[in-house]
C-alpha cells in the first residue's frame, strides 16, 4: 500500500463503517427517507446510482494515460468516491437495479472472475 492509493483503503473501510452502523442505528436521514413513498425513494436511488455510474464511466474515458497530472492532483480520489457511492448505493434494499444485477450470467461472470483472480494470487 502506498500513500497515493491510500485513499481507496479508507474510502473502503469508511463504506464498510457505514453499513455496519446503518445496520444497527437507524438515524434520523434514514427515518426520514423511510416515510417517503417507494416511488420517491426508488427515484432518488436511481440518480444516484446513474450518476455515479456516469462519472465512473466519464473518467474513464477521459483518461488516455495514466500519467496525466489530473489524476494525481484529485482524479483518483473522485474516481474512488464515485465507485464507493455506487458500491453503497448497490447495496440498498430498495435497488431498482436489483434484477438486471442478479442475472445468472452476471453472477456466474463474478464467480468466476473471482476464482481466476484467487487462483492467479496463490500462484508463485
Amino acid at each position: 500500500m502506498t500513500d497515493a492509493r491510500l485513499h481507496e483503503y479508507l474510502l473502503g473501510s469508511f463504506a464498510v463503517l457505514v453499513v455496519l452502523w446503518q445496520s444497527k442505528n437507524s438515524s434520523r436521514i434514514v427515518r426520514a427517507l423511510s416515510r417517503l413513498s417507494i416511488n420517491i425513494k426508488k427515484l432518488l436511488l436511481s440518480i444516484v446510482i446513474l450518476s455515479a455510474a456516469f462519472i465512473w464511466m466519464l473518467m474513464i474515458a477521459l483518461t488516455e494515460d495514466y500519467h496525466a497530472a489530473y489524476l494525481y492532483n484529485g482524479g483518483f480520489v473522485f474516481i474512488s468516491v464515485a465507485l464507493t457511492i455506487l458500491a453503497l448505493s448497490l447495496l440498498h434494499k430498495d435497488n431498482p437495479f436489483v434484477k438486471f444485477f442478479a442475472h445468472n450470467f452476471l453472477i456466474a461472470l463474478g464467480a468466476y472472475s473471482y476464482e481466476i483472480y484467487v487462483s492467479t494470487c496463490l500462484l508463485p
